[in-house]
């Protein structure tokens, strides 16, 4: 969401999270514009062995000293 109104502390949303479980996949983080933090998103960027694409290869080897994750499918 783009709407800072919806969003909340990480407190608040793991205590929904922990008492409402089964009505969410998971917690989410939003980049705000001043929080000072950068994200990178390939998308498709694994093949359906679950093994990164060469294209991607580069940019996750570029900053492997970072967090990196993969998420969930929002299929």
């Amino acid at each position: 969401t783009t709407n800072p109104h919806t969003w909340s502390s990480f407190d608040v949303a793991l205590d929904a999270f922990t008492n409402y479980a089964s009505r969410y996949a998971g917690l989410g983080f939003v980049f705000a514009k001043d929080d000072g933090m950068v994200g990178i998103d390939l998308d498709d960027c694994l093949d359906a062995d679950g093994n990164m694409k060469p294209w991607a290869r580069g940019v996750v080897e570029r900053f492997s000293d970072t967090y990196i994750e993969i998420s969930p499918n929002a299929d």
